[in-house]
Parts: structure tokens; C-alpha cells; sequence
């Protein structure tokens, strides 16, 4: 595994800082794994609350059913499955759903 190795302390905004948390994942081979249900057209996904905002965008396609401190769950209809595998793939994140054929 490759190390990595901080020398400097900078300033980060905070939309960056939850992009590189998501990068330090990935290279630490701890990549999120986002778990959701499909059922009759439609899929819940349980997105953690601390996605970046460009990705976070994803989620006005769908309707927020659940929200906790941690965990937003939202209703997505079937033909937005591709724009949140996408939005989630540029994270390293992957997606599993049970319940359907997705």
C-alpha cells in the first residue's frame, strides 16, 4: 500500500476538505459503499451527509423521505439511477440496491 505522508498544514475550504475525505478513502482502499432498495419504479438510496456539493446535486432529482444527523435518505424515480451512479462513481463510491432487477 502507498503511504502517504503529510508535511504542510494549509487552509481548505470546507467543500474541498469533504472532496479529499472521499479521496483519502479511495486510496486507503476503503472506498463508501452507499446501500439503497428499489421497488415498483422507484429507489431509495441513504447518502451519508457529508457528500460535496457538486455530487450533492444529484439529490434534487429525487425527494427526501428521511433525514438524520448522519444520513439523508432520498426517493429517486427509476430513470435517475444512472445520474446517481454517476454522480456517486466520481467519488469512488459504489452502489447497492436490493429488491429490484437494478
Amino acid at each position: 500500500m502507498d503511504e502517504t505522508i503529510i508535511s504542510k498544514a494549509a487552509n481548505v475550504d470546507a467543500g474541498e476538505a469533504r472532496r479529499l475525505r472521499f479521496g483519502f478513502d479511495d486510496r486507503l482502499g476503503t472506498s463508501r459503499t452507499l446501500r439503497g432498495e428499489v421497488a415498483e419504479g422507484r429507489f431509495r438510496v441513504h447518502f451519508p451527509r457529508d457528500m460535496p456539493a457538486e455530487e450533492a446535486k444529484v439529490l434534487a432529482l429525487g425527494r427526501t423521505t428521511v433525514q438524520t444527523a448522519g444520513v439523508t435518505t432520498v426517493e429517486f424515480p427509476e430513470l435517475a439511477l444512472p445520474f446517481v451512479r454517476r454522480a456517486l462513481s466520481r467519488l469512488n463510491c459504489k452502489l447497492e440496491l436490493t429488491g429490484g432487477n437494478s
